[in-house]
């Protein structure tokens, strides 16, 4: 079975969105995610420049090509929504890679890319998540102290210890995170 990201490189490929391929098809695709899940075009070309240098302008070209293949999220009721956050070290930089997922249809609502993990930057990607929620779900987060604050202003079902049930999600962000890794590492070659 394919990754997430192999599916779309396929796809892309098929329908021929981009017709010159100086850059990676992988950079083009990654930058246009992360300012379609809501990073600021500076932001994710600064973060995208990490491997290779790339304009804010590209990133909102490559976007709207690749708006056609990327749907967003719908606003609708949720039960339960997965937050996780990850640390990659780049070179000499620590990123934190934020991600919102909806535990019981597996919709990426949000991704983020940060410098830094605290209750503002938790509090900044909840408001982002909570624009496609109709209803207040329950949040699932690790036992991360930068969620409290955070969580406490939204007046949510916070579920700091999931039951082994619920821990279905963690493989998402396992899967995610390995895929970045290798994604981001395969820029820097």
């Amino acid at each position: 079975m394919q990754s997430p990201i192999q599916q779309i490189i396929e796809e892309i490929k098929a329908k021929k969105v981009f017709r010159r391929n100086k850059k990676k098809i992988e950079l083009k695709i990654l930058s246009a995610i992360l300012y379609f899940h809501g990073l600021s075009l500076r932001k994710a070309s600064k973060f995208i420049s990490l491997f290779q240098k790339i304009s804010y302008e590209s990133i909102r070209i490559y976007y709207h090509r690749l708006k056609r293949i990327l749907k967003p999220p719908e606003r609708k009721k949720r039960r339960l929504i997965a937050i996780d956050e990850t640390k990659l070290k780049l070179e000499n930089k620590h990123i934190f890679i934020w991600s919102a997922v909806d535990v019981d249809t597996k919709e990426c609502l949000a991704v983020w890319a940060t410098e830094g993990r605290s209750s503002f930057h938790a509090y900044a990607f909840l408001k982002e998540v909570l624009r496609y929620c109709e209803n207040k779900p329950e949040i699932i987060v690790d036992r991360g102290p930068w969620y409290l604050w955070a969580l406490k202003g939204w007046d949510l079902i916070i579920n700091m210890k999931p039951l082994e049930r619920e821990m279905q999600w963690r493989d998402s962000f396992l899967c995610l995170r390995e895929e970045l890794k290798g994604s981001l590492t395969g820029f820097l070659s």
